[in-house]
């Protein structure tokens, strides 16, 4: 029994000193990399492990994200001032997602609030279903502030000025807008929010989810007439492929190029899982189709498609 009882210490001694080893390592990764002036990425796309370094707390310091899946489920940490914070999704939403080869997690920060913080906004799925979290920094813990089973998040301009973050979900061929968050760090229902995208994004997504099937949708109503051929090439061969696309989440945000905030254009980061037409079942794959529109007149439309690699392994960088 001692020698047993003995077994067991020098287990839990080992675990301990790979952990702490781990540890170091990774603490090791920030201080070397915390006084290099480096382009901030604000958008990153998530498989099994990845590190990302930015400022997280708003002290000009670079951070440590951590990212790392166990039985699949995501679990993510930032290291800041040596300090490790980890991201525990709210009660109401129990888990940061699922990892999924064809539906990698999303990550984008910015600063909504002006508070000189950048808020992280996680994108994944959950059983299925498209998963959002935004976690906020208060000083002593990063603070999941809002969640939701919606599949489109994005960041837009109000009336005021002020920057708002705007959650809505697409479902049926409708794209609805229902929150909105980090307006005097409030979170409320949505009642007055006129996106001049909203059609022309519905219908586009409706277009590529249908390619392969009988009923055909028309882009031309949302389609620039200046829009350059070589983007419609893009989608001459997502027709002629033998695969099926489904939207699973996308996020969007609004470039001001004018105190009037009158010359503006959107940004639409869209993914669809991909799934063979022998087997539209079970998704193998994702591809990302990045939209950008400006103002035609009233309305916005469609003046270029960019679609990103078919690896999972693929990161994209917006800004």
């Amino acid at each position: 029994m001692k020698l047993r009882v003995l077994f067991l210490k020098k287990v839990h001694i080992l675990l301990f000193i790979c952990s702490f080893l781990f540890l170091l390592i990774l603490l090791s990764f920030y201080i070397k990399s915390g006084n290099k002036n480096a382009t901030v990425e604000t958008f990153y796309t998530i498989n099994n492990e990845r590190l990302i370094k930015s400022d997280f707390t708003g002290d000009d310091k670079k951070d440590i994200l951590y990212a790392d899946t166990n039985s699949s489920k995501y679990f993510l940490s930032i290291i800041s001032n040596n300090k490790i914070y980890t991201l525990n999704p709210s009660k109401s939403n129990y888990t940061l997602g699922n990892f999924y080869n064809y539906c990698p997690m999303n990550v984008y920060s910015t600063d909504i609030n002006s508070d000189g913080t950048k808020e992280l906004i996680l994108q994944s799925m959950d059983r299925g279903l498209a998963l959002q979290h935004i976690f906020m920094w208060n000083g002593k813990k990063f603070k999941d502030k809002f969640s939701s089973y919606s599949n489109i998040v994005g960041v837009d301009y109000e009336n005021n000025g002020n920057l708002a973050l705007i959650s809505g979900n697409y479902s049926s061929g409708k794209l609805i807008w229902l929150h909105k968050a980090f307006y005097k760090d409030k979170i409320s229902k949505l009642k007055n929010y006129n996106n001049l995208c909203t059609s022309d994004i519905s219908e586009f997504i409706k277009y590529i989810e249908n390619l392969q099937l009988r009923q055909k949708y028309s882009l031309s109503g949302i389609l620039s007439p200046m829009i350059d051929g070589k983007y419609l090439t893009i989608l001459d061969k997502l027709s002629n492929s033998n695969s099926i696309y489904k939207f699973t989440y996308g996020n969007f945000f609004r470039n001001q190029t004018n105190e009037n905030r009158k010359d503006t254009d959107y940004t639409f980061i869209l993914n669809f899982s991909i799934m063979s037409d022998s087997n539209y079942d079970t998704p193998n794959d994702y591809m990302t189709l990045t939209l950008k529109l400006k103002p035609i007149g009233d309305n916005f439309k469609i003046y270029s498609i960019d679609k990103g690699k078919l690896s999972p392994s693929n990161t994209v960088s917006l800004r």
